[in-house]
């Protein structure tokens, strides 16, 4: 494929991938997260989303989480994507937080190596990644407590 058939195939993946995410709602957060969130911010934790979607604001702004979370960094505003460290360690920053004073939740092994990378703690959820590389894992996010994410922080500001 020339360039501009390779982009033409992008653009037209991407409308269809966007056209899909149109029905999605609140009830489509997955399972245990809006606890964790509540729980996170009762403890004046500070939250930010590092994504490797371009559509992070968007899909964000349907599920109706926005106002959970103090900063957004979606990939379209880094200039290398995961496993490099930069989308976490620009959230960490945008945060006013070192990365040692950080954890980060994925769900995939570039992830969580760009996590590592940047001097986070790593919490793995599901079977796409590797136990022993995570700080702490979970089979799936209904098992997130906010007690995992905060072990271990220095200077936490919600201990």
């Amino acid at each position: 494929l020339t360039d501009e058939e390779l982009f033409a195939l992008t653009e037209e993946k991407n409308r269809w991938y966007r056209s899909s995410l149109e029905e999605l709602t609140s009830a489509d957060i997955l399972e245990g997260i809006p606890a964790l969130l509540e729980e996170l911010q009762g403890r004046g934790i500070k939250l930010a989303i590092a994504s490797a979607s371009a559509n992070a604001s968007f899909i964000v702004e349907k599920l109706g989480i926005g106002h959970s979370f103090d900063c957004l960094v979606p990939a379209s505003e880094v200039l290398v994507g995961k496993p490099d460290p930069e989308v976490f360690a620009r959230a960490a920053d945008e945060l006013g937080l070192y990365g040692e004073e950080c954890c980060g939740i994925e769900d995939a092994p570039a992830g969580i190596a760009a996590i590592k990378a940047a001097g986070m703690r790593a919490i793995g959820v599901g079977g796409a990644v590797d136990p022993a590389v995570c700080d702490v894992h979970v089979a799936n996010t209904a098992l997130l407590r906010g007690a995992m994410l905060l072990d271990d922080l220095p200077n936490c500001p919600g201990r």
